[in-house]
């Protein structure tokens, strides 16, 4: 079974290189690094995730979001250190983006899921997975919602991400024996914390269809480059991406992708 991702899609479209390297588990494991900024990201979705999914609507205020805060970073605290990041900087950073939301956003809200990974068959021969942040069911139109902790909001906003998300969703036979019955995703949204701003896109029927074959081509494409990898390596690109790639050292263009590393700013990182 052939596995694929929004995560992984994009990654091999930045750079095969990176994708085949990302692969191979031994060099994963050893140059894999922590980066500060998903780290701080990874709190502030599992505090978000735990402030939906364990206290009722009327027990949630800014109080109790704050709180639950400070619990996941104090827990996580080890793991951002190694990371190397500023930690009065990211901490602060993440709690405006907290308040923020708690300001802004409906705390009563009641998700239908919050974070999980989900997955769903693209063909009989490869599946779709991704880690979706929340969806929620709003007079009658089930809606997902992406969680973005970036300091700035990318002028251009690409929905493939959250298209594949309502595929998986409309998709996951394990979640709709869960639920008792079908989970039809009509709008996806990312919410960047750091204004608390929605960006909505409609789904339909044709756009999931587009979607999976954009992802079937994509898988194509990888199998493809995957049999000329094994005989004479592959392409390495570099540009922004080379910012959080894990492999600049050992990448086949590395002094170009360390200057791209170098320069490219954290503002443009998306979580």
């Amino acid at each position: 079974m052939f596995e694929i991702s929004p995560y992984t899609f994009r990654m091999f479209s930045d750079c095969p290189q990176q994708y085949f390297f990302y692969n191979q588990k031994d060099l994963k494991n050893k140059y894999r690094k922590s980066r500060p900024y998903f780290v701080a990201g990874s709190i502030v979705h599992s505090t978000l995730k735990n402030f939906f999914s364990c206290y009722q609507p009327g027990e949630r205020d800014q109080e109790t979001l704050l709180g639950l805060f400070k619990t996941e970073w104090a827990r996580n605290l080890l793991n951002f250190q190694k990371s190397g990041g500023d930690e009065q900087l990211y901490f602060q950073r993440m709690r405006d983006q907290l308040l923020l939301f708690a300001e802004k956003q409906d705390l009563r809200a009641e998700p239908a899921l919050t974070e999980d990974y989900y997955e769903a068959f693209l063909d009989e021969e490869t599946l779709l997975k991704g880690k979706i942040d929340r969806a929620d069911k709003i007079n009658g139109k089930t809606i997902v919602i992406d969680y973005k902790t970036n300091k700035t909001i990318p002028e251009n906003q690409d929905p493939l991400q959250l298209y594949a998300y309502a595929y998986i969703l409309n998709e996951d036979a394990k979640l709709k024996l869960k639920l008792e019955g079908e989970f039809k995703v009509s709008q996806a949204s990312y919410l960047y914390l750091s204004a608390s701003d929605l960006y909505t896109f409609e789904v339909d029927e044709e756009i999931l269809e587009k979607t999976r074959q954009m992802f079937l081509e994509k898988v194509k494409e990888i199998k493809k480059t995957e049999n000329e990898y094994s005989r004479t390596g592959t392409e390495a690109r570099v540009g922004k991406h080379c910012h959080f790639c894990d492999f600049v050292e050992i990448c086949p263009r590395k002094a170009e992708a360390a200057g791209f590393a170098k320069s490219t700013s954290e503002a443009e990182i998306s979580e």
